[in-house]
């Protein structure tokens, strides 16, 4: 699992740090920047500033099936953690609605 981890987060920060320190100049300049997003813009047949919301809505997704990959592996444990709390929350709930 740490292996899947990191073969996913490394290549998601290698680009989101050259994403935003070239964005702000930092890194690469401002027009090479904007000449990467075009050429990959026009690969993709989209408009340039698309790509980013594109991005981060991939990164949400992956990460949410990577969360419910882990959820999955560790379900024994979680739901021996999430046991004794729920019983006791549906006891003092069962008690707050009879009295």
């Amino acid at each position: 699992m740490r292996a899947l981890l990191a073969l996913w987060l490394s290549p998601v920060l290698g680009f989101w740090t050259w994403h935003l320190l070239a964005s702000r100049g930092i890194y690469f300049s401002q027009e090479f920047h904007t000449e990467v997003f075009r050429l990959y813009a026009d690969t993709l047949g989209m408009e340039p500033d698309a790509i980013t919301a594109l991005l981060a809505k991939a990164l949400v997704t992956d990460g949410l099936i990577l969360l419910a990959i882990f959820a999955f592996r560790r379900r024994r444990a979680i739901l021996g953690f999430m046991r004794p709390r729920l019983a006791r929350a549906w006891t003092s709930g069962r008690a707050l609605l009879a009295g």
